[in-house]
């Protein structure tokens, strides 16, 4: 044990500078002696860590042995060791070297951290098998560099040596949230440099700054802040909030950041803040789920990647004053560096085709390119200008058939175009009647006309037909190719409020093919459900199939369709959100509906309208999350998949095989078949 003396101070130390090193030396040696008597080999490696328990005068130290002990300092002796795997008496531990040490005063547990990716809680009066801190959605793969408990809180840090650090709950011994720490991109390296990085240890600064720091290649400061709403899922209004059922993720974006939540658990995961200059206006993500796009208020696209939230790319859009336009041709090109000042209204992804449909206020449709992994390409700028019209007004929002191949774009003047996606042309226009050929009925005039802008366009899937609705709280349906009537408005209906006595104005639209159901929210907070299958009995609707399935059946001659304004039949409604609903999606697995409102409350519904659970900034962690996946299940979906891809590979890799085999015998048979054609070469003789 080591014994502690103090120095006094002398006075001939101040008048003689010698003496005063030399006796200081002298002092400084006898300051620290041991006592050979009472020294304890209590390990059999290198001691790591050492923690004084609070309150109990008790010593507790790791070792590279894997062991941890606890000795009592006034009789120099050990009390209690938690070993490794040894024996039917020992307890499971550690199985490698063990180097962190925490004490949580609040529950008095013992945590402990190694060179295993897990970290083990202790109960340090018992001797019982101790518990472990395991994430199964996203869990450590490396090992583990520090453990550290939050004075006067339930919470405890981890963090390992690539830079993923999780809070736990240590009452639940589950996951709060997990920070990715990757600051190689503020670094920069050549070409050809290898760079892995690589966390070195972190610290926990307690109230009133309650700050993580952590140091590899830079020191990074994160600050914890305490929520505003915290049953709310932000403190700022919500903007827009999709379902990313590749990643089993929900994403929430508002003001300048992005949030990702995961679905098993309900908790965030990570917070992406500050990622554009102005605020965010439209979100959408790619076919896979890895990318998510963003328009600014500005009018910038940037991609980031879902999983770190990484910058991928920009994309570049050009304004009518950047374009000029061939009278002749009506080819658009553009003349003058692009310069985006307009605001983005709406972002759609096209599955397939890997292109963006872009919107923005300054009456353009954009279609852009995300084919080349770090550049955005402009492929298309539908601008109005002199020579050409387009839209007459603002663009506000935006859809894609995959089933079709074409787009369809909305505005402020009732008017949706519908473009071919894959010539990038456009197919027809959707607006009210020209005056004079409106129905003779004058009760349902105001019925099939389309009034104030339109809202939202979603496209029923794979019916050649569409659903908008504008301003004044009416829905209109319309046909597309390859329906015998193309660009045709079968049936208009109001979405009128039994319980307000009122018509909303129609928010946002999504379609379930499964049931034929039209989901629809609107700005008083109402979610109304609408059959549509009488209505595509009765106008001959067909879904695209098949080809292979395809039979050959006659068309079938009919007039045009026109319904009555109730044709459609309302199934149900009900109150989903106290403010206007910014965003509806309905998910397939689970059966749910997924609703965000601009006061940032995030729902899930079931399909009959029950409330299924809520995402919150601070969540009970001792309920459990209401949203039902069965993993087990699209895990064998996938490697049913992946399964499916190895045996096209294979065969793909059988007939080269054949082929080049047939080919090698052909060219030994043509070679030797022309060496028996040649003549033989006269022998050479030489005269002495």
């Amino acid at each position: 044990m080591w014994k502690w003396t103090e120095i006094k101070s002398n006075d001939t130390y101040e008048t003689d500078p010698e003496a005063a090193l030399n006796g200081g030396i002298q002092r400084k040696n006898e300051m620290f002696t041991t006592n050979e008597e009472k020294a304890l080999s209590i390990h059999d490696d290198v001691i790591t860590d050492l923690l004084i328990l609070p309150h109990d005068n008790r010593l507790v130290s790791a070792s590279q042995d894997s062991y941890i002990k606890v000795h009592d300092i006034e009789k120099s002796r050990t009390i209690r060791s938690f070993p490794r795997l040894s024996g039917t008496k020992s307890l499971q531990g550690h199985k490698e070297g063990v180097f962190g040490l925490a004490w949580n005063e609040q529950m008095h547990f013992l945590i402990s951290a190694g060179f295993e990716h897990e970290a083990l809680v202790w109960i340090s009066n018992i001797r019982t098998t101790p518990f472990r801190l395991r994430d199964q959605r996203r869990p450590h793969q490396h090992s583990l560099v520090d453990v550290v408990s939050v004075p006067n809180s339930p919470q405890v840090i981890t963090a390992d040596n690539r830079g993923m650090v999780k809070i736990w709950d240590i009452r639940t011994l589950k996951c709060m949230q997990t920070i990715q720490i990757d600051n190689s991109s503020s670094v920069s390296f050549s070409k050809h440099e290898y760079h892995n990085f690589s966390l070195n240890s972190f610290v926990y600064i307690d109230q009133p700054h309650r700050q993580i720091v952590t140091s590899g290649r830079n020191i990074s400061v994160f600050e914890y802040e305490r929520t505003i709403q915290p049953s709310y899922a932000d403190d700022n209004p919500i903007i827009f909030a999709l379902y990313n059922r590749h990643a089993l993720s929900f994403l929430t974006a508002s003001d300048k950041s992005v949030k990702i939540w995961d679905a098993l658990t309900g908790t965030m995961t990570h917070v992406y803040e500050n990622l554009t200059t102005s605020e965010i206006t439209s979100v959408c993500l790619d076919s896979n789920g890895r990318k998510f796009f963003i328009g600014t208020h500005d009018g910038e696209i940037i991609a980031f990647r879902f999983s770190n939230g990484d910058f991928v790319k920009k994309f570049k859009l050009a304004g009518p004053e950047n374009l000029i336009t061939d009278k002749y041709s009506k080819t658009t090109t553009i003349v003058k560096p692009p310069t985006q000042s307009r605001e983005v209204t709406s972002l759609t992804y096209c599955t397939k085709l890997k292109t963006l449909i872009a919107t923005t206020w300054e009456k353009g449709v954009y279609i852009l390119s995300d084919r080349d992994p770090t550049d955005g390409i402009l492929l298309k700028a539908f601008c109005t200008t002199d020579n050409v019209i387009y839209h007459r007004s603002d663009v506000k929002c935006s859809d894609f058939s995959m089933a079709h191949q074409i787009g369809a774009t909305g505005d402020e003047t009732s008017k949706v175009i519908i473009w071919d996606m894959q010539n990038f042309s456009k197919l027809g226009e959707c607006t009210n009647p020209a005056r004079g050929r409106i129905a003779p009925n004058r009760e349902n005039i105001k019925e099939q006309l389309m009034r104030g802008s339109i809202s939202c366009i979603r496209f029923l899937g794979t019916y050649p037909a569409f659903v908008c609705a504008d301003s004044s709280g009416f829905l209109h349906l319309w046909t597309v190719k390859p329906y015998v009537y193309p660009n045709h408005k079968i049936c208009s209906w109001r979405n009128y409020n039994d319980a307000l006595k009122v018509t909303p104005q129609v928010t946002c639209i999504d379609f379930n093919p499964e049931t034929n159901y039209l989901y629809t929210a609107d700005d008083k907070g109402y979610v109304c459900v609408w059959d549509l299958e009488p209505l595509f009995e009765a106008t001959y609707l067909r879904p695209k199939r098949n080809k292979k399935l395809r039979t050959n059946r006659k068309a079938q001659r009919f007039n045009k369709p026109t319904l009555r304004n109730d044709f459609v039949e309302k199934k149900m409604y009900w109150r989903a959100h106290q403010d206007s609903i910014k965003s509806l999606q309905v998910i397939s697995d689970p059966a749910s509906i997924f609703t965000a409102s601009y006061s940032a409350e995030v729902n899930i519904w079931s399909s009959n309208g029950k409330k299924m659970d809520s995402i919150s900034q601070e969540r009970d962690e001792s309920k459990p999350f209401n949203f039902p996946l069965d993993v087990q299940h699209r895990v064998k979906q996938e490697q049913s998949v992946v399964a499916g891809v190895i045996n096209e590979i294979r065969e793909k890799y059988k007939f080269l095989s054949k082929w080049r085999n047939n080919a090698r015998k052909e060219h030994v048979d043509d070679k030797a078949f022309i060496t028996q054609q040649q003549p033989a070469s006269p022998k050479q003789t030489t005269v002495n």
